[in-house]
């Protein structure tokens, strides 16, 4: 959480938190502007002309729990405001994904389970291509 608050003074991330009504901190994610590197760019994402230069992703850099709340869903509560939140990022400023690392296997699984695809040659890193994206977010209820 400490370099959560150091990034958003240095103006690189924005990082929200889940508050339980007694104030505790249930869990928390930050999102961040990033560039994908060329070379990752999987061909999905722009079919029959890829980039030249690194397209612009939005990174969901954090998603945490505190593991006395673990197992109430609130990963899944945090993913859907990131998401969420990542919609209105959008129709601003352009982005052609979201990125995660997931960085146990654990966490691959959760971002699998919520239609994040591996990004090719990459052992831990994930993507949510935008269009895919905004179809989810827009036919929830």
């Amino acid at each position: 959480m400490h370099k959560a608050i150091g990034a958003m003074r240095k103006n690189t991330s924005t990082t929200r938190v889940l508050v339980t009504d007694d104030g505790q901190v249930a869990g928390y994610y930050t999102l961040a502007n990033r560039a994908l590197d060329v070379s990752l760019v999987p061909a999905a994402l722009f079919p029959g002309h890829p980039p030249t230069k690194a397209p612009p992703t939005l990174t969901l850099a954090w998603l945490a729990v505190d593991r006395a709340f673990t197992g109430r869903g609130f990963g899944t509560q945090l993913l859907a405001r990131a998401l969420s939140d990542a919609v209105r990022v959008h129709h601003l400023v352009r982005f052609v994904a979201v990125i995660v690392d997931a960085l146990t296997p654990a966490n691959e699984e959760f971002y699998r389970k919520h239609g994040f695809i591996p990004v090719p040659g990459t052992a831990d890193k994930l993507y949510l291509p935008a269009v895919t994206l905004l179809q989810v977010v827009n036919s929830e209820p």
